[in-house]
């Protein structure tokens, strides 16, 4: 996903999961946050979107936002 999708794509998510699927944020392939519900997701992903934009001490220099996805959990 392009950085700059980040923030559209919280917003649209929040619109289209149901509230019984579950997430896991990854960061290069690793999991970074997990089991999470698509609220706590959304929650991180725009935290992580914002701070990219604002802060480039605390975004584009600590983290690659093309390396950060989501994916629906497979076990619950």
């Amino acid at each position: 996903m392009k950085s700059g999708a980040i923030l559209g794509f919280v917003l649209v998510m929040k619109k289209l999961v149901s509230s019984k699927v579950r997430f896991d944020i990854l960061y290069a392939g690793e999991k970074i946050h997990r089991n999470l519900s698509h609220e706590a997701c959304l929650d991180i992903m725009q935290d992580l979107a914002e701070r990219y934009y604002e802060s480039p001490s605390e975004g584009k220099d600590m983290f690659d936002a093309n390396l950060i996805s989501m994916e629906e959990c497979t076990n619950g």
